[in-house]
């Protein structure tokens, strides 16, 4: 809305990237801590899935535009 205020320094040159990898990177260390844990049954393949839906990957995709 133009009546708010922003909050933060914003982002500047290629910050946004740098800030995607570590969400993702962050997010399969925790999932394959998780999979590495007795509880979880191997199989001959798994598969490891991740949902990105950071609002990270919108502003880069925002700034391909």
């Amino acid at each position: 809305m133009p009546t708010e205020h922003l909050v933060g320094q914003g982002y500047i040159g290629d910050r946004p990237e740098y800030e995607w990898v570590e969400i993702i990177k962050n997010t399969i260390f925790n999932k394959t801590t998780q999979l590495n844990k007795d509880h979880f049954e191997i199989f001959s393949t798994n598969e490891l899935l991740i949902e990105d839906d950071s609002p990270v990957k919108k502003m880069i995709e925002v700034k391909r535009l």
